[in-house]
């Protein structure tokens, strides 16, 4: 599948432009979707605004998944140009796609309050388990 990935609310909590804290959860399980396979791609708004501060974004994220694996390695992430999708967190539309937006203004999808903002973020521990249950660590999906 195609992964499409936002940046703040979902991979870093929210302080745009600065970068945030990680996301309690995201780098074990954005790994492991790599891992098995899935095309990662970052889909951030900060893309519209600024290629410096979405560069960063993607610097970050490759240190945070090489740090995981203490490793100098670099992951295969590709970026886009913003393209929202109003995509409710549907599973029979991702199947059917074979696309999935994570991002924390996705309807329907998992969330929980930040840390150090009390603004809602994406949930990646239930998002661990959807994956889990419906099979996206198992690289035949």
């Amino acid at each position: 599948m195609t992964i499409y990935l936002d940046f703040d609310g979902t991979v870093v909590e929210h302080q745009y432009p600065l970068i945030g804290p990680l996301n309690i959860g995201c780098i074990e399980v954005i790994d492991k979707l790599c891992k098995t396979g899935h095309e990662i791609v970052i889909n951030s708004m900060r893309a519209e605004y600024d290629k410096t501060l979405l560069k960063e974004a993607i610097e970050f994220l490759n240190k945070s998944l090489s740090d995981l694996n203490n490793s100098t390695n670099k992951y295969s992430l590709i970026h886009t140009d913003y393209k929202y999708d109003p995509t409710k967190w549907d599973w029979n539309l991702h199947f059917e796609t074979k696309r999935i937006f994570i991002d924390d203004v996705c309807e329907g999808i998992p969330l929980k309050n930040g840390v150090s903002i009390k603004r809602a973020m994406v949930d990646w521990e239930k998002l661990n388990v959807e994956f889990e249950e419906r099979g996206l660590f198992n690289p035949e999906v």
